[in-house]
């Protein structure tokens, strides 16, 4: 099994993820002829609490991303209207582009309901659910397995 191996930070589990259009949006566009946004790199959040990977609405205004469909969320201050996007995550290790590459090519995801400082993204357990997510306390590292 392909792992990445991160520095557990003073902010918790943090990675360097990249967010895309999804898959079939990619292709829709290039079969047209038409331009597609570059992805853009954040620095996310792993966080068990979160059923849903959400990210900020300046990544949805970057790509230029579609409400696929309106949806509640319920966060620790109570339910919330959210918009839900479809997009592409990548997560690669500490190292930038070496090694294995964690890559989901379409991924249902919701808007943020709060600005969080020096977060743009939440990993929630939609994506866990895919991953092995190893939290190494003592030595100050998580393993996320894929």
């Amino acid at each position: 099994m392909p792992h990445l191996t991160f520095p557990l930070s003073s902010d918790g589990m943090i990675v360097e993820a990249v967010f895309g259009l999804h898959g079939p949006k990619t292709a829709e566009l290039v079969q047209a002829g038409q331009p597609v946004p570059s992805p853009i790199q954040v620095r996310a959040l792993l966080d068990n609490g979160s059923d849903t990977t959400a990210i900020a609405s300046s990544i949805v205004q970057k790509l230029g991303l579609e409400v696929m469909i309106p949806a509640s969320s319920q966060t620790a201050s109570g339910k919330v209207e959210v918009n839900l996007y479809r997009v592409s995550l990548s997560i690669s290790g500490p190292a930038g582009g070496i090694g294995p590459v964690l890559v989901i090519s379409d991924l249902v995801v919701s808007e943020l309901t709060a600005l969080l400082p020096n977060i743009d993204a939440l990993i929630g357990m939609d994506v866990f659910r895919e991953c092995l997510l190893i939290l190494n306390g003592p030595a100050q590292q998580f393993i996320l397995g894929f």
